[in-house]
């Protein structure tokens, strides 16, 4: 009954943003809704391992979301992706496309880099309009191609940190105290035996003990007067001591229990601060990134105790804050509810196909059938191999990272599973480093204004120095690796302005003048790309600072310089993935069925059309071009009012302004369908440029061509290390057996990859991915193959 009465409360009271405006706090409101009105990026970048030798290429690939509706960033963007030295200083950056909240790509590690850590580090120009910007950071190691044995430190430097819950400790209440304890590289070190003492050395509590990761947590009864402090005894024997603080007189904490089902949140306070704040109007605010539901409460009882079923809550991260009847925030306290979390996390099923002396030949599907477009990035390595130790998570990335104040250390562990244990000590986690950027005290007063814009592709800014400009009308522009082409008009003294260009950087781009007659003209230009690449560096987190110590099964001196150029072999051969056989038609041969007509541009269709215009009239499509600026309008054979004109395609890219009339030889391939099978009852036009035909007409010599100062770096072939014969065990230890960043399964399809044995018997395969509605694909597998 007095459960039922708690939920009854809550029922009147909850999830109304109204009540704040009925508390005078309007203001505060609008403040937190205008803090997260700019959409906030996440950024992850899947390695293809996180220990290299020197030569090696750095593989990635990167997944962007929208921090606040946690699904794949909407929009294009660029992303900066670079190599920084211990100190945090650049090496080299690069910059890439993303579209579709993806993009893969790679860093050339420098045969001058010395053996060491380094930091790979991902950020956007939008990040720059937020105080706390968050890039993506992980550190790597870089093995250099020769060096000695190194010793082994042995550094017995331990850290305790004692959290009081809910922020403060209070004096005359029973208080909730976290800990952890930390060895000198920042990793938990767990004990099995905790004591607090008083003053005069008596033990008050005993038996304190810790996770597997060195954190837990203990009640304990605190005075004005008293002094109490922790004493930890290490698994090796060694005695800490922590004094814990003074507890204040006047204040607030927050202490939550509870799991699967519902979550007991209660407001504890003190004698003295009771009597002023009782029958006070307070509010409890659950929020996350923009999302929030707030829960007045009276403090009629110094420990008032509220019940919220998991469902109530928001799934994963919930930030509970305290307020006063002006939105002051009073206490706080983070914690992660699973609930619903399983309808966004997918796993992976694996399959082994066949074996045989060379290879191996998995299937990889999802577990559960899930009707979406899922994009993964898969790694595999040797089982013993530990070049993926240290290595971030997508889980932990995005659900876990901007809500702690430190890395989580073993992060899979948190979300394999939905046992007590595990929901205790993820509960344990947030309570010892929940720190949200996004707390309730960190908008107030700081309003993101948007004062770097996105930068979507490249800018190119010029002049035309052609005679008779009064006969020009405007000017193309392409790269022979990009299926796309841009247009300008030209205005008057010549400039001209080509934004969102997808241009290759050090590749050359062709230039081309058009007249009112479509005639081309060789054009004289000057042109500068924008935008410029920036040399920053790394400001260090806490969680970076940590000490390091390098450790290596070295046995001797090792060249593995040499080794790598012996060994390295393309996966070419290796790498199964399902192919459409070689056909004329090679574009979009999917589209060559049914309703659909394709057709391959040849010299017979050029022969009879000069222009896209006449082309398109002669396969039924009424067309209306725009003699002025080159641009013409498709519509559908039919004249009746009810049809709509046909969906264009220019590339695989929708269009949404007017297509411009093409000379038709830059036209590669056409398919087209008057049914109205798609979008449109009027058809469908998919058309495809050639960019290599424009290269080798006759008329090349009318093109510019001009070096892309900046632009997006092209990506590597992953080049694999195959010849088992030239490794010994060492170096299997370094070795990535096979990557594939550009993984994409829909319709619960199943993908097959294969892999070189290297005359071994168990892989650990990692997965990375989401589906476009913002399923995580996170883990690892170990796979065993039978023995020849």
């Amino acid at each position: 009954m007095r459960r039922f009465i708690t939920y009854l409360t809550l029922f009147v009271f909850c999830i109304n943003l109204s009540v704040l405006a009925q508390n005078g706090s309007e203001k505060h409101l609008k403040d937190y809704n205008d803090f997260f009105e700019l959409k906030r990026e996440s950024i992850f970048l899947h390695l293809n391992k996180n220990k290299f030798i020197s030569g090696e290429n750095i593989f990635f690939k990167a997944y962007l979301l929208n921090q606040k509706d946690d699904i794949p960033l909407d929009r294009e963007t660029n992303l900066y992706v670079g190599l920084y030295n211990s100190d945090g200083k650049q090496l080299q950056k690069s910059m890439w496309q993303v579209v579709n909240g993806v993009t893969y790509g790679d860093l050339k590690i420098d045969s001058i880099y010395d053996h060491g850590f380094y930091y790979i580090k991902a950020s956007t120009n939008w990040m720059k309009n937020f105080d706390n910007p968050d890039p993506f950071l992980q550190k790597i190691q870089i093995v250099k191609y020769e060096f000695q044995d190194q010793e082994i430190e042995n550094n017995n430097d331990f850290s305790v940190r004692l959290i009081p819950e809910g922020g403060q400790l209070l004096s005359g209440i029973l208080n909730t105290i976290g800990f952890q304890i930390i060895d000198s590289k920042g990793l938990g070190s767990a004990i099995d035996n905790g004591q607090v003492l008083d003053s005069l050395g008596n033990v008050v509590m005993n038996n304190i003990k810790s996770n597997a990761f060195g954190i837990g947590k203990f009640d304990l009864m605190l005075n004005r007067v008293d002094v109490y402090t922790c004493r930890f005894q290490l698994k090796n024997g060694q005695i800490l001591y922590k004094r814990i603080p003074n507890a204040n007189d006047h204040g607030y904490a927050i202490n939550v229990t509870g799991g699967n089902e519902n979550r007991i949140v209660s407001v504890r306070t003190n004698d003295l601060t009771f009597k002023k704040a009782k029958n006070r109007k307070f509010n409890l605010a659950i929020h996350r990134n923009g999302r929030i539901k707030l829960f007045p409460i009276k403090l009629d009882t110094p420990h008032k105790t509220l019940i919220f079923n998991n469902l109530d809550l928001l799934p994963g991260v919930n930030i509970i804050s305290l307020l006063d009847s002006d939105s002051n925030l009073l206490a706080e306290r983070i914690l992660f509810n699973h609930h619903e979390m399983n309808n966004n996390t997918i796993k992976a099923e694996i399959v082994v196909f066949d074996q045989n002396s060379d290879t191996v030949r998995l299937g990889l599907r999802s577990e559960k059938n899930i009707n979406d477009v899922i994009k993964l990035s898969v790694s595999v390595v040797p089982e013993d191999s530990d070049i993926h130790s240290g290595n971030k998570s997508l889980y932990e990335s995005i659900l876990l990272k901007p809500y702690l104040d430190r890395f989580a250390e073993n992060s899979p562990y948190y979300y394999k599973d939905n046992r007590r244990e595990t929901l205790f000590n993820l509960d344990l986690l947030f309570q010892i480093h929940g720190r949200s950027n996004f707390s309730w005290e960190s908008f107030r007063g700081k309003i993101p204004i948007e004062k770097f814009e996105n930068e979507n592709g490249i800018t190119i800014q010029g002049i035309v120095k052609n005679k008779k400009l009064e006969k020009i009308k405007s000017i193309a522009l392409y790269q022979n690796q990009i299926e796309q082409m841009k247009m300008a008009d030209i205005q008057k003294g010549g400039a001209f302005m080509v934004e969102n260009a997808a241009v290759m950087k050090n590749e050359p781009v062709f230039f081309i003048l058009m007249d009112h007659k479509d005639q081309m003209t060789k054009p004289e230009i000057e042109v500068s790309f924008y935008p410029e690449m920036v040399e920053d560096s790394i400001i260090f987190l806490e969680e970076l600072k940590r000490k390091d110590i390098l450790k290596e099964d070295q046995q001797g001196r090792l060249d593995l310089g040499q080794m790598l150029d012996q060994t390295r072999i393309a996966l070419d051969n290796v790498t199964v993935i399902a192919k459409v056989p070689e056909k004329e038609l090679t574009r979009n041969s999917k589209l060559n069925v049914g309703f659909w007509t394709g057709v391959k541009i040849s010299e017979k269709e050029l022969n009879s059309h000069r222009n896209l215009s006449t082309y398109l009239r002669s396969l039924g499509f009424k067309i209306h071009t725009n003699a002025i600026n080159g641009t013409m309008f498709v519509d559908a054979r039919s004249l009746s009012p009810m049809v709509k004109p046909p969906i264009i395609y220019l590339n695989g890219f929708l269009l949404h302004e007017p297509l411009r009339d093409f000379p038709l030889f830059l036209i590669d391939e056409i398919y087209y369908e008057h049914a109205g099978l798609m979008e449109s009852n009027g058809g469908t036009i998919y058309i495809y440029r050639n960019e290599e035909r424009i290269v080798d007409h006759k008329s090349n010599t009318s093109f510019t061509s001009i070096l892309a100062e900046e632009g997006f770096k092209k990506p590597s072939k992953f080049v694999g290390l195959v010849d088992s014969e030239k490794m010994n065990d060492l170096f299997k230890k370094y070795i990535c057996v096979f990557w594939e960043p550009n993984v994409i399964i829909s319709d619960n399809t199943e993908l097959e990859i294969s892999f070189p044995r290297l005359g071994l018997s168990r892989f650990k395969i990692l997965i990375e991915g989401f589906s476009n509605q913002g399923a995580v694909f996170s883990e690892e597998k170990i796979i065993e193959i039978a023995q020849e």
